[in-house]
């Protein structure tokens, strides 16, 4: 028990400074991104207030196929769950919800996992996605709250 708050007083800090410096990478390619979507709805429309809702629209839907619908395909398939399930998991795992009620990975005996290579590399998608998904969530946030 101990050991599991030491662990927590250093290991939270150093993943919010990873998730920091990811974001960070990113950051300037959402803000590019943001700003050629934005000069392209400016083309249909000549609202400014219309404009920047068409843009946030477009950004927040390729964001949430990227992380979250397209990666339950892959959970739903490797974890024998239906696709609401997995972009259930998708979902509340990427808010930092978590409830617990679906974990990735935990079905060690399943035909998806006899070889021991497929289970390594499911492993280490899963943790990259975390990964990968907790930083661009975190990037539009930034985003959100500086517009």
């Amino acid at each position: 028990m101990n050991l599991c708050v030491v662990y927590a007083m250093f290991g939270i800090p150093l993943t919010v400074c990873l998730l920091g410096k990811i974001g960070d990478i990113f950051k300037q390619n959402t803000i590019y991104l943001a700003g050629r979507i934005h000069s392209l709805t400016m083309l249909l429309t000549r609202s400014k207030r219309f404009t920047w809702i068409l843009t946030w629209i477009i950004i927040n839907v390729r964001v949430y196929v990227l992380i979250i619908g397209v990666p339950s395909l892959l959970f739903a398939y490797m974890e024998d769950w239906s696709y609401e399930e997995a972009h259930y998991f998708c979902f509340i795992s990427l808010t930092t919800i978590g409830f617990g009620d679906r974990v990735a990975t935990t079905k060690t005996g399943q035909n998806r996992y006899a070889d021991p290579t497929v289970y390594i590399l499911y492993t280490l998608f899963t943790v990259f996605y975390y990964i990968f998904g907790l930083s661009v969530l975190a990037i539009l946030l930034n985003l959100f709250s500086k517009w």
